[in-house]
């Protein structure tokens, strides 16, 4: 889908460089080995017209990148401070619904009533637990996004028979939405992810801009100066794209049947979706799209792509500089007078959370310094090059 989606839309691209940075996860490993794997397929089938595709030859590992907290960054905010910022995120993200009595009658009906206790006899009051100082649910809430993550996996991993076969469709994407509603509220807009969302973001920054990320240690050739479009593509977990959202405050409305609360509040992040970003380095115009699949698609694309959109607008004092426009499947940032780049808005967005939340200027620091391209390769990145793209 992605190599299509660069080669549909963009002509005269006759070389194409790919990255793919991944968590040391074995799951992560395995699914950019499988990702990897695909687009060798998929580079294979499109041989005849005549487009090379560089880099699939190698994987690179990032441990720090996707885990901020294991090592190379500290926590250093308190948990009274965590706990603050999602008990405010609790407080006005509304639940999904049906309700939590109706969602764990399905799951005692589909998966029958054990002898010590019903799911329907359990609190059911939706709180934080105190014993993890008001950062995890507790009781009922936390029974339903646990049964809900191994009826969702199993299907998503292929498991034959899957966990509850007997679900239909329709209650799968509404067990879904329990899984993003409860993601949202622990993992979006608090200190962590805006410590870890700052990584991310300078990551996905430099990827933008100069064509690739570059991993401290490697020895992968970056993306050179016969490219005409680069590739990066970082895979991670479905935290990463929470703390993505978080840093660049923008939020995303997936198509039915997944329920992505009343304003895309709920995050939507199913398995296999994505976060997709392309660059156009001669008009200086960035596109941001989801990509999502569809694990039921019937009459609807079994990949489908929405825009990413912000949650506040530009700052007034970019207003005049850059136009934003929006279809079905993307959002654009135009510059709109010469020789400024649209990741302007972005940065901006970006300092805006650093001051927002100080606790992440530390890390953020050490990102830079810890990963930065030379002037050379700079000039080299520019020289030919016409588009580069980011997958998150």
């Amino acid at each position: 889908y992605i190599l299509d989606k660069l080669t549909l839309e963009a002509e005269n691209l006759k070389n194409i460089q790919i990255q793919i940075i991944t968590d040391s996860a074995q799951r992560d490993v395995d699914t950019s080995l499988a990702l990897r794997n695909g687009m060798l397929q998929a580079a294979a089938k499109m041989d005849e017209s005549g487009i090379l595709f560089g880099g699939l030859q190698s994987l690179e590992y990032d441990h720090f990148l996707f885990k901020v907290f294991d090592g190379f960054c500290e926590a250093n905010y308190t948990s009274e401070r965590l706990a603050s910022d999602i008990q405010n995120r609790f407080s006005t993200i509304t639940p999904p619904e049906p309700n939590l009595n109706e969602t764990l009658l399905l799951l005692e009906k589909l998966g029958g009533i054990g002898k010590v206790e019903k799911l329907t006899d359990m609190d059911q009051s939706l709180r934080l637990s105190s014993f993890s100082n008001y950062t995890q649910f507790e009781g009922a809430t936390n029974i339903v996004k646990l049964f809900s993550q191994m009826v969702i996996y199993s299907r998503a991993s292929e498991v034959d028979p899957p966990f509850l076969p007997d679900m239909s469709t329709s209650d799968l994407y509404r067990l879904f939405a329990w899984i993003h509603w409860s993601r949202s509220v622990l993992h979006v807009g608090n200190v962590r992810s805006a410590i870890s969302g700052s990584v991310i973001a300078k990551a996905i920054l430099e990827a933008l801009e100069y064509g690739s990320y570059h991993v401290p240690g490697s020895v992968a050739a970056p993306c050179n100066e016969d490219a005409d479009a680069c590739v990066t593509i970082l895979v991670g977990h479905d935290g990463d794209i929470d703390s993505f959202a978080t840093a660049f405050d923008l939020h995303w409305l997936l198509r039915p049947p997944y329920r992505s609360g009343k304003a895309g509040e709920y995050y939507p992040s199913p398995p296999g979706s994505g976060i997709y970003i392309e660059y156009d380095l001669q008009s200086k115009v960035s596109k941001l799209s989801y990509l999502f699949p569809n694990f039921f698609p019937g009459e609807v694309p079994l990949i489908d792509c929405v825009p990413l959109v912000f949650n506040s607008p530009i700052r007034q004092e970019l207003n005049s500089f850059f136009d934003l426009t929006k279809n079905n499947q993307t959002t654009s940032i135009i510059p709109l007078r010469q020789g400024i780049s649209s990741l302007e808005v972005l940065r901006d967005r970006l300092n805006i959370l650093l001051r927002k939340y100080p606790e992440a200027n530390d890390c953020y620091d050490k990102a830079v310094n810890r990963s930065h391209h030379s002037g050379q390769s700079i000039l080299k990145s520019k020289s030919k090059l016409k588009y580069n793209s980011t997958v998150v």
